[in-house]
């Protein structure tokens, strides 16, 4: 029985040649359809997981009525933990669970999530995808396929580069794939701002205005909002 892949079959035949091991972990959602659901699977709930442990959304309502009150006595245990101790914490878990979700929906699309390596049959795929551009499996397979690693002797895509790096959130909010995911531009400036932010030094020192205060909340409301929105939903 032959088994398709993108455009291209495996035959029996072919896939006894590996001792009918299964694929290589790393990139195995390029293997059959089976796996890639199962890639799917576990990209989507890790999305959900790191929203949900996201501190200062679980504690949301009594972080807010902290952050309003003007009144330094009110600045209590969950005030400082989400503004200072788990913010950097809090930050890395947002971009992961968009990354997470997005590389979700790219792999359900039949896009490519791995960086590609440079070389003579595939420079032009390299660039799509540094111009935020997606990359089809199926062409992709049409030009590379899988090999044995030398390693864990299983087989995996070549073509890809070193550590089968995946995709970065800087490439997956640039137009080109916001605009295929139809991602609120608002959300995604956002996304970019807590990616910029989450490299700073963090000071315990915060005394804005309300003016300030009121935009800060309102952002952190949408940003909350639209993450869950993103990572619970089952199909994009």
């Amino acid at each position: 029985m032959a088994v398709s892949i993108g455009k291209r079959i495996l035959t029996a035949d072919q896939r006894s040649s590996w001792g009918g091991l299964s694929p290589a972990p790393a990139t195995s959602c390029y293997w059959s359809v089976h796996y890639r659901e199962r890639v799917i699977d576990v990209l989507r709930a890790r999305a959900r997981y790191l929203v949900d442990t996201t501190y200062m959304f679980a504690h949301f309502e009594e972080y807010l009525r902290q952050k309003r009150s003007d009144r330094p006595e009110d600045k209590c245990e969950v005030y400082w933990t989400a503004e200072y101790y788990e913010k950097p914490m809090d930050q890395i878990r947002i971009i992961a669970a968009v990354e997470n979700s997005l590389k979700a929906m790219m792999l359900e699309r039949g896009y490519m999530v791995h960086y590609i390596r440079e070389a003579e049959d595939t420079r032009h795929f390299a660039k799509m995808q540094a111009e935020g551009r997606p990359v089809p499996i199926d062409d992709f397979l049409l030009v590379r396929d899988f090999m044995t690693d030398v390693y864990t002797h299983h087989p995996v895509l070549e073509g890809l580069r070193n550590e089968w790096k995946t995709i970065e959130a800087k490439h997956l909010l640039m137009e080109p794939l916001t605009t295929l995911f139809n991602m609120d531009e608002q959300f995604v400036h956002l996304l970019k701002r807590i990616q910029r932010d989450r490299n700073r030094v963090h000071f315990m020192i915060d005394y804005p205005g309300a003016h300030r205060v009121n935009q800060y909340i309102d952002e952190w409301t949408f940003v909350r909002d639209q993450c869950r929105l993103l990572t619970e939903s089952e199909k994009h």
